[in-house]
């Protein structure tokens, strides 16, 4: 975001000099990672939106005329009122069967009702725009929104500094349990402000972009970056509003293709839509007709309001293209998609589920199952592998054996066994086992409240030849003694 952006628009047209816009930026949407249509990576594409706004400058602009003359113009256009009314009409372009844009009357500065919000639209190369702006607006490579906001009779609890919420001019005072309270109303009947919209596709396959440029012409100028046929269906679906209005006038709300006219999804003024004041987020801050302060930037928070909208709004209609609309009128059908691209497109879309529902790799959890139970399964056999191969070579018995008399079922054998007490084998194995069936209980003799066992040392004669060990370093080692153990 820049705040001290160029003015998009001719000089001296914005209000308060030519580097006092304010410019949001997208950078590059992957149509993948944060929109979700799921397609491989040669099929997807980035989308960018860069939006700059401006207060205009409206002196020279507005005709101001009694209710009695302005009828009286025969060509000015469609406009309401009666005999002694005020009317403002703002003449930054025509609009349809209008000689102006936009037309107040001053009597709702008196009435009791406080917001009020207007925009008009232009798609620069569309066929259907309901507004033309003036040469002073209009560019060629970008779409224009028109916003007008009117304060109408609403009151300040202090004094607003934002240029287009300005409210400066002490309307009312009083005391207040000893306090003197003083209101401010707006500074001005109506305030303009204006936006361009610029929209551009890339092809990550190529790294070829189109250039900054309407939504029209971005679209058109994706023949140029070499679209694949699943490439332009994406393109497709974000040209395609689906605001459902193809339901009422079609009677048919057909996925994907309910009508095939372009509206750009993201225009700043689909933030506001028809929601009038009820789009700002200033009316957060009223109470009856009473507003609290406001900052001095109120307006850039509006428009930073505007342009996350309109980028939410294209998220939602890209899962319902998939999803198909919430709600069906009386009378409507939905039609589903028959050539393929469309159906793979329905059927591979990413939404981020704000249930329980987890979402998860594949992938991953092959990989976690199949090393882990690698793992697992050499843990199990590793020790009686290597014991094997020991054995079988003779290499390092004397670790060996001493890593399987460690052992605590090996100890507990080794006492039973030189107390005389079962037939027992394994004498190396994980776990030693007596003779099947074989059952022993406590020997005679032995003190049953403080059974122990006495060591009988033997002579080392009697000691097998073959009794012998290997040290860590191979040496052969003779036993002096052996040792006997008895219960008792």
């Amino acid at each position: 975001m820049n705040q001290n952006d160029t003015c998009p628009f001719a000089a001296g047209m914005c209000l308060f000099s030519d580097t006092a816009a304010l410019s949001m930026d997208t950078g590059n949407i992957s149509s993948h990672d944060d929109l979700g249509i799921n397609t491989q990576e040669k099929d997807r594409i980035t989308y960018r939106r860069k939006t700059t706004c401006a207060p205009l400058q409206d002196q020279g602009y507005v005709t101001s005329l009694n209710y009695t003359d302005a009828v009286k113009r025969k060509n000015l256009g469609k406009f309401g009122g009666q005999r002694g009314d005020i009317l403002d009409f703002y003449n930054f372009g025509r609009s349809i069967g209008n000689n102006f844009t936009y037309y107040y009357n001053r009597h709702a500065a008196t009435t009791g009702f406080g917001y009020e919000l207007d925009s008009s639209l232009y798609d620069s190369g569309g066929l259907e725009n309901t507004w033309t702006p003036v040469h002073t607006l209009s560019r060629d490579d970008a779409d224009v929104s028109i916003m007008f906001l009117a304060a109408n009779r609403l009151l300040y609890s202090n004094a607003v500094y934002d240029p287009i919420f300005a409210a400066t001019t002490e309307k009312t005072s009083f005391i207040d349990n000893g306090r003197n309270i003083t209101y401010f109303s707006s500074d001005f009947f109506v305030s303009p402000l204006a936006c361009i919209d610029q929209h551009q596709f890339c092809n990550p396959n190529n790294q070829k972009c189109t250039d900054l440029q309407s939504y029209y012409t971005a679209v058109k100028r994706t023949a140029s970056i070499e679209f694949n046929a699943v490439q332009s269906m994406i393109t497709s679906r974000l040209s395609i509003d689906f605001i459902w209005e193809t339901i009422s006038l079609s009677k048919v709300a057909s996925v994907p293709h309910p009508i095939k006219k372009f509206r750009p999804l993201t225009r700043l003024g689909k933030g506001i839509g028809g929601r009038g004041a009820a789009a700002l987020r200033a009316q957060e801050s009223v109470s009856g007709i009473v507003s609290a302060q406001l900052p001095n930037n109120q307006w850039m928070i509006e428009v930073e309001s505007w342009f996350a909208t309109g980028l939410a709004k294209l998220q939602q209609l890209v899962v319902q293209y998939a999803a198909g609309p919430p709600n069906v009128v009386e009378g409507a059908y939905i039609s589903k998609p028959t050539d393929p691209i469309s159906q793979m497109m329905c059927n591979n879309q990413q939404v981020r589920s704000t249930s329980n529902a987890i979402n998860f790799s594949t992938l991953g959890i092959v990989i976690i199952l199949v090393i882990g139970g690698l793992l697992i399964i050499t843990s199990l056999v590793l020790d009686t592998l290597v014991g094997f191969i020991q054995r079988k070579w003779n290499m390092r018995d004397y670790q060996r054996v001493q890593w399987a008399l460690d052992e605590k079922l090996q100890l507990q054998r080794l006492a039973y066994e030189e107390a005389g007490m079962g037939t027992w084998s394994g004498g190396t194995s994980f776990v030693p086992v007596t003779k099947f069936g074989e059952t022993f209980g406590m020997p005679p003799d032995v003190d049953p409240d403080h059974p122990r066992i006495v060591w009988h040392k033997e002579s080392s004669s009697n000691v097998s030849p073959s009794s012998t060990y290997k040290n860590g370093s191979g040496e052969e080692l003779q036993p002096l003694s052996t040792l006997r153990y008895t219960a008792v």
